[in-house]
């Protein structure tokens, strides 16, 4: 823990408030079972930013080992399920290539916001709402990208700027931008214009493709889709039906992310089980704090941390203390 703290965005100081406040947290989550084995509680997480820490490539973002083993022993010891849902995707590079936790381990692992699951060894896709032509757009769409950083020589670099090309279940995600602003603005532009040039190749008419500027360092190519857009919340119902649980009571629910696409899970648990569920949220956005706040609505079932390493650092002293 020594090591963890020197490394704290703000101070020494404020790692120990931290983490006094976030072990508290926990242990209030470990013990809503009263002891009973039958219910233990049920852990979400977000991993990028939640986890571990950004990075400007996330083809080499690998998990550190101390990431792993706290997760490992916080998950077997006192979870009845405990699941990752990332918005990358599995493979290519995904998470199950950069994580260094088993991947049939005591956490199971998601990717393309909880449409495609690691599961019993097997890869199972929740494809609802795509068509045909929506799957055919998006892998030729997916052959343009990769043509497109073939041929033009400013936009090589967009291979291995943050999220890269990722193909998803049914979106792509882009790369435009670093998360220390490695690139050229002016360059990134470009990209963007090129990607919807490419787009229009594909879909003319714009009735299968949409373009999302989702954030400052990525955009997204997204499969129009019935029954609305898929988001993390249609992920956990996902995993807690294939695991046989319920959200509902008496079992308690935590839920545990650092951007407004993790809401929607808080949101989901908030919906079935408004009593029992809690929020961990990593960053120091107040607008986000103050969101979780109001889905949750009681402050002492939220916590906030400034960085993932306090959250390890609470997962192992509870650990130890067993």
């Amino acid at each position: 823990m020594n090591l963890l703290r020197s490394f704290h965005p703000t101070s020494e100081e404020a790692f120990d408030k931290e983490f006094d406040e976030c072990k508290g947290f926990m242990k209030k989550f470990i013990e809503s079972s009263g002891g009973n084995p039958d219910l233990k509680p049920i852990f979400v997480t977000d991993w990028d930013g939640t986890m571990k820490d950004y990075c400007s490539q996330y083809a080499t973002n690998l998990q550190p080992i101390y990431s792993a083993v706290s997760l490992a022993r916080f998950a077997g010891a006192f979870t009845r399920l405990a699941a990752v849902l990332t918005a990358g995707p599995l493979r290519g590079p995904g998470i199950l290539d950069l994580t260094a936790l088993p991947i049939n381990g005591p956490l199971v692992f998601s990717g393309s916001w909880g449409r495609e699951w690691w599961l019993d060894g097997k890869r199972v896709v929740h494809n609802d709402g795509i068509s045909e032509e929506g799957f055919d757009a998006l892998e030729r769409m997916n052959d343009q990208m990769r043509a497109l950083l073939d041929e033009h020589p400013d936009f090589g670099q967009f291979a291995l700027v943050g999220s890269g090309v990722q193909r998803k279940v049914d979106r792509l995600t882009l790369g435009v931008q670093t998360v220390c602003a490695h690139v050229n603005p002016d360059i990134s532009k470009a990209y963007m214009e090129a990607i919807r040039e490419r787009m229009h190749r594909v879909d003319p008419n714009k009735k299968v493709l949409h373009f999302d500027a989702s954030t400052e360092l990525e955009v997204e190519v997204v499969v129009r889709s019935e029954g609305g857009l898929w988001n993390k919340a249609n992920g956990v119902a996902r995993i807690v039906e294939a695991a046989g649980l319920s959200l509902e009571p008496p079992r308690s629910v935590l839920i545990c992310g650092d951007t407004s696409s993790d809401l929607p899970m808080v949101r989901q648990a908030v919906a079935s089980n408004a009593e029992n569920s809690m929020a961990l949220f990593v960053g120091r956005s107040e607008t986000l704090k103050q969101s979780v706040r109001d889905l949750v609505g009681d402050d002492s079932r939220c916590c906030f941390v400034s960085c993932p390493d306090v959250v390890h650092a609470a997962m192992t002293s509870l650990c130890n203390s067993l």
